[in-house]
Order: C-alpha cells, then sequence, then structure tokens
C-alpha cells in the first residue's frame, strides 16, 4: 500500500466545516448561555398570545439544540473516519460510513416532521390547533433527543423511540429517486449504482469489489445501502475480506488485497454522500427556522393576536416595477419572511420562473434590487433592510 502520510484527506473539508462552525457558533458548547441572551422581557403566564409565545420560543431552543447536537456527533464520526482513511482501515471506515447514514437518516426524520409542521402552521387561525402542532413537533424533538416522549413517563405511557428502519424510509423518500437511475433491466451495460458510487456492470462491480450483491436495487436504496454497510461490519466473517483466499481455513489472514483497496475508496465516497445530504436538509432546516423566528417576532409585538400569528396576508403591490424611482414594494408585509413570500408570488404573477438579481440602490432602511426574469422581463423591486 501507499504511504498513508502522502495521500491527500479526502475528509479535510469537512472537518474544516465543522472547527469552523464550532468556531462561529458561540453557544455550541454552552446552551444556556444562548437561552439566557433570548429571553423575552414580556412576562409568560401561558395563555393566549403568550402561550402561543412561549411554544415557539421552546420549539425553536429544541430545533437549535439538537442541530447543534448533531454537528457535534458528526464532528466526532468524520474524525473517526479520517483516522481510519489514513491508517487504511477498511472495516473502521465501513463503521463510520453506516454511522454516518444513521445520523443523516435521523436528522432527516426530524426535519420531515419540521417541514410537516411548519406547512400546517403556514395560514392556520385556529389556536388549539396551533398549540397542537407545537406541541407535537415538541414532542418529537424529546422522543429523537431521550428516545421517548417524556424520559418521566411511566414506560408503558411512553412514546415510542424512533426506530433506525423508519428514519432510513424518511431518507430514502428525500434523496433516494434522485441519486439513483437504477430503472434498467439490462445490468449488462455500463449504469450508475448508488451502492458502488460509480458506473459500470454488474459483472464489472463483483471483480472490482469481489461482491456478489445486486449494484443496481430497484427501490429503497438507501435501506439496501444500510444493509449492505450493517453486512459488511457485522460478524460475517465470510464477506468482510479480510482473508485473502475468502474461504475458511486458507489463505492469509489480514493481508488486505485490491478488493479490500477499493473498498477503502468507496466507503470514504459514502461518508461524503451522506454528508451532502446531512448539508442539504440544514438547508431545509434553516429556511424553517427563519419561519418559526418570524412568527415568534410577530408575537412579541404589541397588540399581537393569537388568531394572526400564522395568517397569510394577500399580497399588494405598490409601484409598477418599470424603473428605479417607480419599484415594486410590499408595504403590508410583517417581516422580511412575508415580504419574500409576496415577492414569489410577484414573480408567478409575472410568469417568471426564475431571475438574475443585482443591487441597484441602497440607502439606510431599503435596498432597491433589479430583477431580470426568465422571461426577458426586467423589473425594480424594493426590500426593506430590517422589518423585525
Amino acid at each position: 500500500m501507499s504511504d498513508s502520510t502522502s495521500k491527500k484527506n479526502p475528509f479535510a473539508d469537512v472537518l474544516a466545516y465543522f472547527n469552523e462552525d464550532s468556531k462561529s457558533s458561540k453557544y455550541a458548547r454552552n446552551f444556556d448561555e444562548f437561552k439566557e441572551s433570548n429571553i423575552s422581557s414580556q412576562p409568560s403566564v401561558g395563555k393566549g398570545i403568550e402561550g402561543i409565545r412561549d411554544l415557539l420560543q421552546k420549539v425553536i431552543y429544541e430545533q437549535t439544540f439538537f442541530n447543534l447536537l448533531t454537528a457535534a456527533k458528526l464532528k466526532y464520526i468524520f474524525n473517526g473516519a479520517s483516522n481510519c482513511f489514513t491508517s487504511d482501515n477498511v472495516i473502521g471506515l465501513a463503521i463510520f460510513s453506516r454511522s454516518t447514514l444513521e445520523h443523516t437518516a435521523a436528522y432527516a426524520h426530524v426535519i420531515n416532521k419540521l417541514e410537516f409542521t411548519i406547512d400546517k402552521l403556514t395560514g392556520q387561525t385556529n389556536q388549539n390547533v396551533t398549540e397542537k402542532l407545537l406541541n407535537d413537533l415538541s414532542l418529537n424533538y424529546h422522543i429523537s433527543y431521550y428516545g421517548t416522549g417524556n424520559r418521566n413517563e411511566k414506560k408503558h405511557n411512553s412514546k415510542k423511540p424512533i426506530h433506525i428502519h423508519d428514519a432510513i424510509k424518511t431518507l430514502d423518500s428525500c434523496f433516494g429517486k434522485i441519486d439513483t437511475s437504477n430503472e434498467v433491466d439490462n445490468t449488462n451495460s455500463p449504469h450508475h449504482s448508488f451502492l458502488f458510487q460509480e458506473a459500470f456492470t454488474k459483472d464489472e462491480a463483483i471483480e472490482r469489489f469481489g461482491i456478489p450483491i445486486d449494484p443496481f436495487p430497484k427501490s429503497h436504496i438507501v435501506k439496501a445501502d444500510y444493509d449492505f454497510l450493517c453486512d459488511f461490519v457485522h460478524p460475517n466473517y465470510g464477506s468482510n475480506f479480510l482473508v485473502t483466499s475468502g474461504n475458511l481455513a486458507e489463505g492469509l489472514i489480514d493481508s488486505p488485497n485490491e478488493h479490500v483497496r477499493n473498498l477503502n475508496i468507496l466507503f470514504v465516497k459514502k461518508c461524503l454522500r451522506y454528508w451532502l445530504y446531512y448539508k442539504e436538509l440544514g438547508l431545509i432546516d434553516a429556511r424553517a427556522n427563519l419561519k418559526l423566528n418570524s412568527w415568534l417576532q410577530r408575537s412579541q409585538k404589541r397588540g399581537a393576536k393569537a388568531s394572526r400569528i400564522f395568517s397569510k396576508k394577500l399580497p399588494k403591490y405598490h409601484g409598477d416595477g418599470n424603473s428605479i424611482d417607480s419599484p415594486y414594494s410590499f408595504p403590508t408585509a410583517r417581516d422580511k419572511i412575508e415580504e419574500f413570500e409576496m415577492f414569489k408570488i410577484l414573480l408567478k404573477d409575472l410568469k417568471g420562473k426564475d431571475y438574475k438579481q443585482s443591487v441597484a440602490k441602497m440607502v439606510e432602511d431599503y435596498i432597491i434590487d433589479k430583477i431580470e426574469l426568465d422571461n426577458g422581463k426586467i423589473i425594480f423591486v424594493k426590500f426593506s433592510k430590517a422589518m423585525f
């Protein structure tokens, strides 16, 4: 094998991301400080608008804490994977690949519930319904963290923990259809395999990796990947490739062959694939956090009503957008989230699917952007700098 010290570490960018993220996240290690800095100055009585505000603040705390915890776990996992790569530890890399998949699947399961709740809350005016949705979301974070709905409940009353297979189904529903092109019948032609992260025939896959399995699962590809990794890291000695002959009582033990070298690279690819999924899920989570915070800000305004926090306003445009002096604006928007949602509706009204955006004018309180639509139309739009 090549000298491990001369190899470029494929996890360097991932580790740099986590290290930079932990530096920029002031509260990554001291969450109590984060909570203290965000305590509302308004009294909490737990009823009406105050009750909604308290529930929103609660789920935002839980969401943020869970995200920081997930990132911390993945940082340790990728540190372990990096060490296994530099030491050519194929079993270790397989274990960390599976762990990356499991943590990404658990994260996807949490994000799926968060997206569902955001969708149901949007436009909701019934306070009883909003309270139930927020309480259910909070319960989901508790189950994800403790393994049960309430760690103080008796066992027979507790909610069941999230099973890893259910979490994997959620991850499959998010990315399984996107990252597979396995709808082929002729596996003797070169084709992309999700399991092996390359394009080749079934025979070529067996020759390169020494694994006599179908490299083109027709469905549930993340589940198939999980089963493959479990089979490799569990005590199935006949399939772990540490014996040169592949047979019982024959050959050399712990003398890695070319199959092992190829598997080393494969497990690195798997770690990085689920890392990319994690980042995609993080973007969804960030958008949901903005929405939750916008609702929290509305609940903290003087005269706020519980029935209007989640309501949707019909967009009202001022200006004709034809010049920098008469830009479109959204004076009825209550915050930047609602302002951007009105902007998206404006684009739909103008039959624009995509656009290029550039700053045309910037002053203290607002920005006017030049928007070039994909249908050739050019408009000017005024955005507020601060609306909270």
